[in-house]
């Protein structure tokens, strides 16, 4: 009887630290950036270009509404722009 019930007990907690926790964020992220209002770039080394742009306003409000929701600062953030250029 007890080896029954801790096989149970056992399964029960396999399957509940199994079970993935699926968390949704209340804040939809934005699926289009706008331009930036200001955008510069700069010779940095000798073979390097150092890019320099104002955070567009739709991704300023995300980020405050990001903030806002998540007070802790739990989650991390990233944000990665491609840049492309060419030289004449």
């Amino acid at each position: 009887m007890i080896r029954k019930l801790l096989a149970i007990l056992l399964t029960l907690v396999m399957l509940i630290c199994a079970a993935p926790l699926s968390v949704t964020a209340d804040i939809d992220p934005p699926t289009t950036l706008g331009a930036p209002e200001h955008f510069g770039a700069s010779h940095y080394y000798v073979d390097q270009l150092y890019f320099t742009f104002s955070t567009p306003d739709d991704l300023r409000s995300y980020i405050e509404k990001r903030a806002a929701d998540d007070p802790d600062n739990k989650q991390s953030f990233s944000v990665n722009f491609q840049v492309d250029y060419k030289i004449n």
